[in-house]
């Protein structure tokens, strides 16, 4: 009987730690539904975002989160939404984040094309049509599709403007679409925060698994030694 138990205790503290250490990247995979993630065109894209533009994260909030969340950008280009005169060449958007979660994932540096939303207090936000689509690689076929849908050239940003402007005080050439409004995103807070403890909770996780796995396996070595 002590055997069969000494048994059992090994091989479950062995699964109960692969298991939980392995956890969180399954909890927090992007489900793919049945046929995979829907695709839409640029020009889809352009005509149900507010606002369409070109430029480079320069900065971000990662928000409790190891992810920019709402990112700094540059822009080089307007090309839906912002009419000239009006455009600053700095703007804040919320609503990336990790892939896993199906949010489109930005880093300093990326030079992109972003589509935006307008959200319910006027901030601007990731526009998503199906997972991780808010953003796209600047290309001359994607440039030349958008501007093609919109009908109308881009409009380049005023110089004169320091620093980030809020999103809100900007003028929106295009009206809304109600029927193109996704649910929207949580509105993210501007300050910064010391310390990121999102990602607590899962680093325990992965810490209580490694120790039952650990567990297991010193529990195996000393059943072994035992029968030595």
């Amino acid at each position: 009987m002590r055997t069969i138990q000494w048994t059992s205790t090994r091989r479950w503290c062995m699964v109960l730690g692969v298991v939980l250490a392995f956890w969180p990247s399954f909890a927090l995979a992007c489900t793919q539904p049945v046929g995979g993630h829907p695709h839409y065109t640029p020009t889809e894209h352009t005509n149900a975002a507010a606002i369409v533009l070109e430029g480079t994260v320069v900065g971000g909030q990662p928000n409790n989160s190891p992810y920019i969340q709402m990112a700094t950008v540059e822009v080089t280009q307007y090309f839906k939404g912002v009419a000239a005169g009006v455009g600053s060449p700095f703007v804040y958007i919320d609503g990336f984040g990790s892939g896993a979660a199906c949010l489109s994932q930005v880093s300093i540096g990326d030079h992109l094309i972003f589509y935006v939303r307008i959200g319910p207090k006027g901030q601007w936000q990731a526009h998503y049509m199906s997972a991780g689509d808010a953003i796209a690689q600047v290309t001359p076929e994607i440039v030349a599709k958008i501007i093609a849908a919109v009908g109308s050239p881009p409009v380049i940003p005023l110089p004169s403007t320091p620093g980030p402007l809020d999103p809100t005080s900007i003028p929106i050439t295009t009206p809304v679409d109600p029927s193109t409004v996704v649910a929207p995103t949580p509105q993210l807070p501007r300050e910064l925060p010391a310390t990121s403890q999102a990602s607590l909770p899962l680093i325990w996780w992965v810490l209580l698994g490694l120790t039952c796995l650990a567990g297991g396996i010193w529990l195996q070595w000393q059943y072994l030694k035992s029968r030595v």
